[in-house]
């Protein structure tokens, strides 16, 4: 790709050319453009064990200790306090499916160097942050605007999946 904005850079010239130059560059820099291994493996196995064990402990407490404290809430009903806790527990299991997958990112490129593979491991993160974030804040109250917000990280999951999935594609 860059070799192509370098081409388009040479035969346009003038301020036209100087910010196809400063274009090229940047993706000759950027981490997801290059064409060798941007994180290696083991930091992918790494952040996904962290997010598990995060996800054990942010799962436990909505087990053992949202339904009392949401019960103590006298402003919510029981159908209100049904439905965060099963908010909750929906975000605390997609954490823990893509903080799997992190992992899986993490042993597929220890086997072959893939920028998919990152980009796969990138999504899976952004897409706990967003999307099980943003379901533990709704859960425990927080502003309703949120929900709105709440898909981005179920996108990301997509993204992630067919990240990992051209990566294993292009192995072949």
């Amino acid at each position: 790709m860059s070799e192509l904005l370098a081409r388009s850079a040479a035969l346009s010239g003038g301020a036209a050319g100087c910010y196809i130059r400063e274009l090229g560059r940047f993706f000759k820099l950027s981490p997801l453009f290059r064409r060798e291994r941007t994180m290696k493996p083991h930091l992918w196995i790494a952040c996904g064990a962290v997010l598990a064990a995060l996800s054990v402990v942010t799962g436990a407490f909505g087990a053992h200790g949202l339904r009392p404290a949401l019960e103590k809430n006298a402003e919510l009903s029981a159908e209100q306090v049904a439905r965060r806790l099963e908010t909750y527990e929906t975000a605390a299991r997609y954490h823990m499916y893509h903080a799997i997958a992190i992992v899986l990112a993490g042993l597929l490129a220890s086997h072959f160097a893939s920028r998919w593979l990152d980009v796969a491991g990138a999504c899976f993160t952004l897409g706990i942050l967003i999307f099980s974030g943003l379901c533990y804040a709704l859960a425990l109250g927080g502003p309703k605007f949120l929900g709105a917000i709440v898909p981005i990280g179920g996108v990301a999951f997509i993204l992630g999946w067919l990240a990992m999935a051209v990566a294993a594609a292009s192995k072949g």
